[in-house]
Formats: C-alpha cells, sequence, structure tokens
C-alpha cells in the first residue's frame, strides 16, 4: 500500500500543478480517507479545487478537472467558485462541512483558514457535530 501512496502522491502533484496554471485557484483541498489516514486500495482520492475561472456549467467544469488527471490514480477532483463553497459551508452540505473538518490545503493555505472560520462559525451557531457519515444536531431538545 505504501508504494501505491506514493504513486497517488505524484498524481496529485501533477494534477495539482495542472490546476494551478490554468485556474489561478483560491485553494486545493485534499479530504476524505487519504486526509483521515485511513486510505486503503478500494479509495479513491477526494480533492475541491475552488477557483473564479470554472466554467459555469457542471459537467463542462466535471470535464475540465477530470481532465487535469494525468495519471489513472482514482483522483475524484470537485470544483466550485469562492462563493459557491461558502455558501455550502453556510448552507451546512456535507461535502464542505467534512473538507474543512477533515481536509487539508494542498495549495492556498491562507484562503483554506479563512473557510476553517467560517465553518468553525455555522457549526457553532447550529450546534451541529461531526458523526460518522454525516452532521448531527448536539443536542436534541
Amino acid at each position: 500500500m505504501k508504494n501505491n501512496l506514493k504513486f497517488i502522491n505524484i498524481g496529485i502533484k501533477k494534477f495539482s500543478k495542472n490546476v494551478i496554471k490554468a485556474l489561478q485557484p483560491k485553494c486545493i483541498i485534499l479530504y476524505g480517507s487519504l486526509a483521515r489516514g485511513d486510505f486503503n486500495e478500494r479509495s479513491d482520492v477526494d480533492i475541491i479545487v475552488i477557483s473564479s475561472k470554472l466554467p459555469e456549467n457542471y459537467y463542462k467544469r466535471a470535464e475540465l478537472l477530470y481532465n487535469m488527471v494525468e495519471t489513472l490514480d482514482p483522483i475524484e477532483p470537485l470544483g466550485f467558485t469562492p462563493d459557491e463553497f461558502i455558501d455550502m459551508i453556510k448552507n451546512r452540505h456535507c461535502t464542505s462541512l467534512f473538507a474543512m473538518k477533515e481536509g487539508k490545503a494542498l495549495y492556498g493555505k491562507d484562503y483554506f483558514q479563512l473557510l476553517k472560520g467560517i465553518h468553525e462559525k455555522i457549526i457553532n451557531q447550529h450546534k451541529i457535530i461531526k458523526g460518522d457519515s454525516a452532521w448531527i444536531p448536539e443536542f436534541i431538545e
């Protein structure tokens, strides 16, 4: 498995360089099993790209990001504009909450910290906690 991780890390670096060159992102976030440390041979590599230069159309956005993967690694990129991702956090969208709680900034660490501040404010305001596969109310009255 360690050899696989070495090659996957090379794939992540190539993907990140392509994204930085083409999209000048505010942030690239690794989240999911690889970020948590429980990656295995059946896992994929979850990455979020936050950039203002993404196409508006979801399918064109996905195609653009998938075309930046140069290896056979199971990289699963998602792309959002800065406003979209902040709205996702504010609306308590699970993907954004998990990415902010468990994720690591591959690029744009300062912007990632800004997002983490918004995330903390929202989870405290709404009193939600991370469960195994969802965010749940801290307590039910």
